[in-house]
C-alpha cells in the first residue's frame, strides 16, 4: 500500500489495496507502537460499544411498557365486562402506542444484531495485537484478512440502515 508518515515520524498512515481501507498506526520500532494500536483499537471498540447501552435501554424499556399495558389492559377488560364503560378512543391511543413500542423492539433489535459482528471483529483485532502477532491467530485465513472488516463494517451496517425503512414502512 501507499504509506505517508506524519506527526514528527511516528504515525504512519496508510491504504490497503486488497482489503480497500485505510489505518493510522505507530511506525514499527518505536515504543509507542503497541500501545498506540492497542488504545486506538480499545478507543473504536468503546465507540462501537457505548451506542448500545442507551438503546438496548430503551428497547429494555419499551418491552417493560408493553407488558405492563398488557397487564392494564387484561384489568381494564375485566373491569369492562363488569362496567362496560371503556372508551374507543383509549383503546386505540394505546393499541397505537403498543404497535409504537414494538416498533422500537424492533429497530433496536435489528440494530443490535448487526452491529454484533463488526464489535466481535474490534474485539478480536484488539486481542490480536495484545497478545498475538498480527495477523496470527483469528486473521490467518484469507476471507478473514481480506473480508471480515468490509463485511462487518460496510454490509453488515448498509443491511441495517436498509432494513429500518422497510421495518418502519410495515410497520405503520
Amino acid at each position: 500500500g501507499i504509506n505517508a508518515e506524519y506527526g514528527a515520524g511516528l504515525v504512519q498512515i496508510g491504504y490497503h489495496f486488497e482489503g480497500g481501507y485505510c489505518w493510522a498506526s505507530a511506525i514499527p520500532g518505536h515504543h509507542i507502537s503497541k500501545t498506540w494500536d492497542t488504545i486506538d483499537n480499545i478507543i473504536d471498540c468503546i465507540g462501537l460499544a457505548f451506542p448500545v447501552i442507551p438503546i438496548t435501554l430503551s428497547c429494555v424499556i419499551s418491552i417493560h411498557k408493553i407488558i405492563a399495558s398488557r397487564k392494564v389492559k387484561t384489568k381494564l377488560t375485566a373491569r369492562r365486562m363488569s362496567t362496560n364503560t371503556m372508551r374507543r378512543g383509549s383503546m386505540a391511543n394505546r393499541k397505537s402506542s403498543q404497535r409504537a413500542t414494538l416498533t422500537i423492539i424492533l429497530v433496536t433489535l435489528l440494530y443490535i444484531i448487526s452491529n454484533i459482528p463488526l464489535f466481535i471483529n474490534y474485539v478480536l483485532y484488539t486481542l490480536t495485537l495484545l497478545y498475538y502477532e498480527y495477523p496470527v491467530p483469528f486473521y490467518e485465513s484469507g476471507a478473514m484478512f481480506f473480508y471480515s472488516w468490509n463485511v462487518t463494517a460496510i454490509l453488515s451496517t448498509g443491511l441495517n440502515a436498509s432494513a429500518n425503512p422497510i421495518v418502519y414502512i410495515t410497520r405503520f
